[in-house]
C-alpha cells in the first residue's frame, strides 16, 4: 500500500497459492483520481518469455501474442528480424497472452474491462557456433511485450486479474477460459484437432500411462475410423496394378503417338469401369484429419521430455540416431531421427505398391528419401504415428491384394456393371463442346459433324486495292 498526504492510496495484492501456476493480483486507488494526471494506469509484462527448447527454430515458429477481444482471436507474429511489430487495440479485451512453443503467460480481467491494449513484438537474429569454431546464423529469437492501459473513472477503482504463468496445456487453461491459446491449426481443421483428436488421444492416454504406447494404440483407432476411405483408396490401387500389364502394352504400341496412347488409356479404363483419379477423392477427405494430428502432436506439451523406449529419451523432440556435424544445404537438417528413417522405409514399400506408371519410377525412390530427411527435425512422437500409420496402411494393401474375398480380377472388373463416373462424365461433356465448336481437346482426336456443312472459300472475291 502506498500512502499519500491527501489521504489517497494506491494498493497492489498478489495471491499466490501452490497448486497451480496462477497469481491473483488486484490494482485498488482511492481518492487518486484528481491526483494523477493521466488518470490511468498500465498493467504490462516486459522481455516476453525465456526460450525453453533446444531447437530456436522451432520455439520462434510457435511463439507469439495472442488477444480474445470480444469472442474474436487476434494472433501477432512477428518474424521480421529488420522491424518491430506494434499493435494497439481498444475495447473489451478477454484475455491477452504471450506464449513459446510449450509455455505461455497469460493476463486475465475477473470482470470486463475497457482499455487500451498495445502489443510489442521484435524478432532478434540468433548464431550459434559450429563444431569447427566458426559462427553461422540459427534462426530468430521473437520477444513480445504487452502494455494494458486502465482509465481510472472514479475516486475508487478496484481491478482484479488473474495472471497465468506455465505449461501450454489445453485443461490447465480450460479452466480460466484461455484454451484458444493452443493453436490447432487454420479454422474447420482447428476444430477437428481441438474436439475430437484431443480427446481421443487423452482418453487413450488414460488407460495407457506411456505416450509411446498410447501413439501406437491412438494411430490404429484412426485408422479404424478412416477405413471406409482408405479402403476405397486401396481398391482403385489394386486395380490399377491389374490393368498394369495393358497399360504397358498401350504404351510400347503407341509410344510415338501420345493422342492415340491417351485414346487407348480412357478406352482401357471405359472397358474395365476403372477411375484413374478413383483413388485421390479418399486421400483427400483423409487430408484435414491428417493435418489435424500434425498439429496435435507438434505442440502437445504432454509428450515434453516423456520417455518413449531404447534411445528415444523425448517424444517432443527428434530422435537423433545420427549426426553430420553441419547443417544439409537447402534442407538446413544436422541429423537423421531413427523414427524418420523407418517410416521413410515403409513409405518406399507403400510407393512400390501403389505406383504403377513407369513415368513415375523416380517418385518411388525419390519421395522416401526426401520426406525421411524432411521428417527428421520433426518431434519423435510425430514420425511415430506416421510409421505406424503407414505400416497398417502396408498390411491394409497386401491383405486387399492377396487374401480378400472380394479381390478383384480383370474377368470381374470387365463384367461387373459399368458407372460413369464425373471424371468420365466431364471429359465426355468437353469432347462434345469440343466438337460443336470444330476443334479438339488435349489427347483426343478431332472427328468433324458429318451433318455439318464445309464452307467454300470464295474465290471470286475481288482483291483490295488502295486507294489513292
Amino acid at each position: 500500500t502506498l500512502q499519500f498526504e491527501n489521504g489517497g492510496t494506491i494498493e497492489r495484492t498478489l495471491e499466490f497459492t501452490g497448486n497451480n501456476y496462477t497469481i491473483n493480483t488486484g490494482v485498488g486507488f482511492k481518492n487518486m483520481r484528481e491526483s494523477m494526471s493521466k488518470r490511468s494506469y498500465s498493467l504490462m509484462w516486459t522481455d516476453g518469455l525465456k526460450y525453453q527448447e533446444k531447437n530456436t527454430v522451432d520455439e520462434s515458429n510457435y511463439s507469439s501474442a495472442v488477444a480474445m477481444i470480444k469472442d474474436s482471436k487476434e494472433v501477432f507474429d512477428n518474424s521480421d528480424y529488420e522491424e518491430t511489430l506494434t499493435e494497439e487495440i481498444s475495447g473489451s479485451v478477454e484475455f491477452v497472452a504471450i506464449k513459446s512453443k510449450y509455455f505461455v503467460a497469460g493476463i486475465k480481467p475477473q470482470e470486463s474491462l475497457d482499455g487500451e491494449l498495445e502489443i510489442t513484438g521484435k524478432a532478434d537474429r540468433l548464431a550459434r557456433i559450429t563444431e569447427a569454431g566458426s559462427k553461422e546464423l540459427d534462426g530468430l529469437l521473437e520477444t513480445y511485450a504487452i502494455n494494458w492501459k486502465m482509465p481510472i473513472r472514479s475516486d475508487d477503482v478496484q481491478h482484479n486479474y488473474t495472471v497465468y504463468l506455465g505449461p501450454l496445456e489445453y485443461e490447465r487453461l480450460e479452466q480460466y477460459n484461455m484454451q484458444s491459446v493452443v493453436d490447432f491449426g487454420m479454422w474447420g481443421i482447428s476444430w477437428i484437432g481441438e474436439n475430437i483428436m484431443l480427446p481421443v488421444f487423452k482418453f487413450v492416454h488414460y488407460f495407457i500411462p506411456n505416450y509411446g504406447v498410447a501413439i501406437i494404440i491412438f494411430s490404429i483407432l484412426i485408422k479404424l475410423v478412416l477405413i471406409p476411405l482408405s479402403v476405397q483408396q486401396l481398391r482403385s490401387v489394386s486395380k490399377m496394378r491389374l490393368l498394369a500389364p495393358e497399360q504397358k502394352r498401350i504404351r510400347d504400341k503407341y509410344k510415338d503417338d501420345q493422342k492415340k496412347q491417351q485414346q487407348e488409356m480412357m478406352k482401357l479404363y471405359q472397358e474395365y469401369g476403372i477411375n484413374p483419379m478413383g483413388g485421390c477423392f479418399p486421400m483427400l477427405l483423409q487430408m484435414p484429419i491428417l493435418y489435424a494430428l500434425w498439429t496435435l502432436f507438434q505442440t502437445n506439451i504432454d509428450l515434453r521430455q516423456t520417455h518413449f523406449v531404447g534411445w528415444i529419451t523425448d517424444l517432443s523432440v527428434p530422435d537423433v540416431l545420427f549426426s553430420f556435424g553441419y547443417k544439409l544445404p537447402l534442407i538446413g537438417i544436422s541429423s537423421v531421427s531413427g523414427l524418420a528413417l523407418v517410416m521413410g522405409v515403409t513409405l518406399f514399400i507403400q510407393q512400390k505398391q501403389t505406383i504403377t506408371d513407369p513415368n513415375q519410377k523416380a517418385i518411388v525412390y525419390v519421395m522416401p528419401i526426401m520426406l525421411t530427411l524432411l521428417f527428421s527435425s520433426f518431434p519423435a512422437g510425430l514420425n511415430l504415428y506416421y510409421f505406424m500409420f503407414n505400416l497398417i496402411g502396408i498390411g491394409q494393401q497386401v491383405y486387399i491384394n492377396n487374401y480378400s474375398k472380394n479381390r478383384p480380377t480383370l474377368e470381374s472388373l470387365k463384367n461387373a456393371p459399368k458407372k460413369e463416373s464425373w471424371l468420365q462424365k466431364k471429359m465426355a461433356e468437353a469432347q462434345a463442346i469440343a466438337e460443336a465448336q470444330g476443334r479438339s481437346v488435349p489427347g483426343q482426336e478431332f472427328k468433324p459433324n458429318p451433318n455439318q456443312r464445309k464452307k467454300k472459300k470464295n474465290t471470286n472475291k475481288k482483291p483490295n486495292r488502295k486507294k489513292k
